[in-house]
């Protein structure tokens, strides 16, 4: 997990890249490729 942010988490898996998860049931919401997150900001 790196982040996580209205009701999403962010994070990576080994083999497949970034991920966002819905924070409620845990489902696949899409990928990324921003790099890696370190900041989050209204």
């Amino acid at each position: 997990m790196t982040t996580a942010w209205h009701g999403a988490v962010y994070g990576g898996v080994a083999g497949h890249g970034n991920v966002i998860l819905d924070a409620s049931t845990g489902k696949d919401r899409g990928t990324y490729s921003a790099g890696y997150l370190t900041l989050m900001n209204e």
